[in-house]
């Protein structure tokens, strides 16, 4: 599969895969589908060996912000060759919206677990970026690989973002995320 992938795949494509945690009964329980993970796992490593140029996302939710830093280390060590990871905050549409309770988590709870994943990955020398988060909930030392990423006609910020003075560079929040319970901001002044 992976070389008729390579043989057709346009110039400048790069394959974008998810991997939730670092223990496979926690990724599958995620994706609801057994041996997801290990079926990510081959397929990130089978697209690396072709040269095939990959990301992999780690998608923030209550189920797994706490074993970011472990998820980081597991990426560092058996996916070594990985370019890049992307942490990103979720979209609340379709099934996350319907599973809210039991996905959601506040943007503020996450914040130390999100900073000591990303530098556990830039010390691994693999860039490391933040989308969909809002830029007063994560630490001010990750402002440089904070992303603002959702689609214009997406992006929401509260009445108390006015004033913000980094509100240009923030990416604000996913319309479908923004009146999520007590969102709390913290405007730059």
């Amino acid at each position: 599969f992976v070389n008729k992938i390579k043989e057709n795949i346009p110039e400048k494509i790069r394959i974008a895969i998810p991997i939730y945690s670092n223990s496979s009964k926690l990724h599958d329980e995620i994706t609801r589908a057994e041996g997801s993970f290990k079926q990510a796992v081959v397929g990130i490593k089978n697209l690396i060996e072709r040269n095939i140029d990959v990301e992999i996302r780690v998608v923030v939710m209550k189920k797994n912000y706490k074993d970011l830093e472990e998820i980081a280390n597991f990426i560092a060590k058996e996916i070594p060759e990985i370019k890049i990871v992307n942490i990103m905050a979720l979209e609340m549409t379709g099934n996350a919206f319907k599973r809210k309770e039991e996905i959601w988590i506040d943007f503020e709870e996450v914040s130390q677990f999100m900073y000591k994943a990303c530098l556990t990955i830039i010390r691994s020398g693999i860039i490391v970026n933040l989308y969909n988060f809002p830029l007063c909930n994560i630490d001010k030392r990750l402002y440089s690989i904070a992303r603002k990423s959702i689609t214009d006609y997406k992006t929401k910020y509260k009445d108390e973002c006015e004033g913000c003075l980094v509100k240009d560079e923030c990416g604000g929040f996913f319309n479908s995320s923004i009146n999520m319970k007590n969102i709390k901001v913290k405007p730059i002044k």
